[in-house]
């Protein structure tokens, strides 16, 4: 699980700092109203962003899935501190 995080992560962050839908990313996330006035279509990189977020979340939960060789209905409970400590973490969206 661990190789396939850093991986994940190398990938992500060479795509962030070399590619230009990631670069609108970055400038839509720092200031949404600025990107929109500078020619990037705002509402459809949250909509890319959401989908590759989205997309992501359910590639964990098969990683997480295949570690316990099961899919239990209670998996998750108890880990609603850890999401609420990683929402404010990140910070505002």
């Amino acid at each position: 699980m661990i190789i396939i995080f850093v991986i994940t992560v190398i990938v992500f962050d060479y795509l962030l700092r070399r590619t230009t839908l990631f670069r609108k990313v970055f400038y839509t996330g720092s200031n949404e109203r600025a990107a929109a006035y500078s020619g990037i279509r705002t509402k459809k990189v949250v909509f890319l962003t959401t989908t590759l977020c989205s997309a992501l979340c359910g590639v964990a939960g098969i990683i997480y899935m295949s570690r316990f060789g099961s899919a239990q209905p209670t998996f998750g409970l108890g880990m609603e501190l850890n999401v609420i400590a990683a929402a404010v973490i990140g910070g505002p969206v």
